[in-house]
């Protein structure tokens, strides 16, 4: 396996990022601690590993 797949990853707002949405729009989205929207990412983890050893 040379690769981690995460999918369906839940992004909750934080108590500053709804502070940041009320700011800027007058509400948020969402409260504080709820889903505002799901993520998915792949590492390559033979391309991070060499990458970090500086070898590119």
């Amino acid at each position: 396996m040379t690769q981690i797949k995460a999918t369906d990853v839940a992004m909750k707002l934080t108590r500053s990022g709804a502070d940041v949405f009320t700011e800027a729009f007058g509400t948020s989205p969402v409260r504080p601690g709820e889903q505002l929207f799901s993520g998915e990412a792949t590492v390559d983890l033979i391309r991070s590993t060499t990458g970090a050893l500086g070898s590119r």
